[in-house]
């Protein structure tokens, strides 16, 4: 029998649908919820599943009781595929990890389910605003070639080569919440070196330009260790134009902040990637599912949850380029991968490809470089290569 009960049950759910799911654990009195963001894990593992039954929809706010018999309802059906029940008693035994931004982009706390605090775990790297978020463009349709070729408004081309998929924004009759994919595969990048010259890869997704999950390519200071790490990055209130500063005399500074102690090398698989969060949160609050084995709950100050976009990159930073077209220097030896990526719709309740989001913008920029790009099926690979 699956119970949710790995780590302790310990207050009462106020909330009975999807559309009011928990209106966010902090707002309900207890900051450290850790098990309501393992119960909704498991509802979108479920609603993903195509035999899943009506009565997955809004089960993570029922009691306790409730929850337990529903879920071992569903795991009993044959309609629910054994990968699914094999995904979900993955998740019940969870680490929740905690993280909290304040308006100036700056992680004031991070706690972990299994270890507490966790604050010492996270390294920050202070960086200009042009660096951090490849803007949001105006809507082109999207197209598939074999070579990607500058397209779209290439907002951002001034701070690095890349590939970004954006949804429109969000309204009463559509709302995008979020980024599944079966997995994704890391690309081989040669880190270290390219760090020499103010360059970095990253795969990740973003709500709107407030807030960016996913993973960067970086030289741990703390056991100088090359890698790729989960990645986090909440802007300070500003809007980049362009990629540019918006006339500041000096530049906007942001941090990006990674977990130092989950590390994972180039071609590694990192399976049910997931990124959402929900319209009704009184402050935005991204959960990351990363290995059904981590969720990382991000939390920023301040912001709302409403009339947001979602985007997908895949990209190589460049912070000191002499000019648009100034290729980076080293690109990836073997390919970055999203298996089966969808957008998530209307608080998780469906899934849909990017192909068929009306309006979804299609944004290129290869920076002096090359961008290879294949599609099998719903797999697509990247390969960035100097020309």
């Amino acid at each position: 029998m699956l119970k949710v009960a790995k780590v302790a049950l310990s207050v009462l759910l106020l909330s009975a649908s999807i559309p009011s799911l928990m209106a966010n654990a902090q707002e309900n009195g207890n900051p450290n919820n850790y098990d309501q963001y393992i119960k909704e894990a498991i509802e979108q593992e479920v609603l993903l599943d195509a035999g899943s039954p009506s009565t997955a929809k809004g089960m993570s706010s029922l009691t306790d009781k409730e929850f337990n018999k529903t879920l071992d309802n569903i795991t009993q059906s044959p309609n629910v595929s054994q990968t699914t029940k094999q995904n979900i008693e993955k998740l019940e035994n969870a680490e929740v990890i905690l993280l909290d931004f304040d308006s100036d982009g700056e992680l004031i706390n991070a706690t972990s389910s299994e270890k507490g605090d966790i604050r010492s775990n996270f390294e920050s790297k202070e960086i200009t605003a042009t660096e951090s978020t490849y803007g949001t463009e105006p809507h082109v349709r999207i197209s598939t070639q074999s070579y990607l070729g500058n397209q779209g408004n290439t907002v951002g081309k001034e701070t690095g080569a890349f590939h970004r998929l954006q949804t429109p924004a969000s309204n009463a009759n559509k709302i995008y919440n979020g980024v599944v994919a079966d997995s994704i595969v890391l690309p081989t990048y040669n880190i270290k070196d390219a760090l020499t010259y103010e360059e970095a890869a990253y795969l990740y997704t973003g709500v709107d330009d407030v807030a960016e999950v996913g993973f960067k390519g970086v030289n741990n200071p703390k056991f100088s260790i090359d890698g790729w790490y989960p990645m986090f990055h909440a802007k300070k209130y500003h809007t980049v134009e362009s990629g540019d500063t918006n006339g500041n005399t000096q530049p906007n500074k942001d941090k990006y902040y990674y977990d130092t102690s989950k590390k994972f090398n180039g071609g590694d698989k990192i399976n049910g990637y997931k990124v959402y969060y929900y319209s009704t949160d009184k402050t935005l609050t991204i959960r990351e599912q990363i290995n059904y084995q981590n969720i990382y709950v991000i939390r920023f100050d301040g912001l709302g949850s409403t009339g947001r976009s979602v985007k997908r990159l895949t990209a190589i930073g460049m912070g000191s380029a002499s000019s648009t077209t100034t290729p980076f220097h080293f690109g990836f030896t073997t390919p970055a991968i999203w298996n089966n990526m969808k957008f998530l719709i209307n608080n998780s309740s469906s899934s849909v490809y990017p192909s068929s989001v009306p309006g979804l913008s299609n944004d290129v920029w290869t920076h002096g470089g090359k961008i290879d790009y294949t599609k099998s099926g719903q797999s697509e690979k990247y390969i960035f290569s100097v020309k």
